[in-house]
């Protein structure tokens, strides 16, 4: 697998803040989520000693996004059509709603298996551009492609960022 890592914003790098994250449903179909609830663990435990207040927000989408608990992020096994726009505008929701600008650091985390059709990847790249990386100290963009694959056109278009 190969790990492209690039500072999107390198004016907006700070300590590691709050977390938000969501998921891509095929990951969680095809079994690829055990990969990557290890790293959740981490990264929540890194943050919950670095930090005396931490709030967690988990989005999953299919052909829409909503925000769940825990064991339903991790668990549950609903599928259905890939959108990641609806995941970034429901990001975007709820942290204009609930954390107003300048009084949370927020860190945005996304894992994919890279899927992602028509006008979606583009209009995804537009709105993380535009929208979120303004209000974020960091978006991290995580793809568990399967063996052989090529770049996802997700992950070509967020590389043009």
């Amino acid at each position: 697998m190969k790990v492209f890592k690039r500072v999107l914003r390198p004016e907006r790098l700070r300590q590691v803040p709050e977390q938000f994250s969501w998921v891509d449903q095929a990951l969680v179909q095809h079994h690829l989520i055990d990969r990557l609830d290890a790293q959740a663990a981490l990264l929540y435990l890194f943050l919950a000693r670095k930090y005396e207040h931490v709030e967690v927000v988990f989005i999953r989408h299919t052909d829409d996004a909503e925000e769940v608990d825990e064991q339903r992020f991790f668990h549950d096994r609903k599928t259905g059509g890939t959108v990641v726009l609806s995941a970034l505008s429901l990001m975007h929701e709820i942290v204009t709603a609930r954390y107003p600008g300048g009084a949370w650091n927020i860190y945005g985390a996304q894992a994919s298996d890279g899927d992602a059709f028509g006008a979606d990847p583009e209009k995804s790249r537009g709105f993380l551009e535009q929208h979120l990386l303004p209000v974020v100290r960091h978006f991290a963009y995580i793809e568990v492609p399967d063996p052989g694959a090529r770049m996802s056109t997700l992950s070509a278009a967020y590389r043009r960022i």
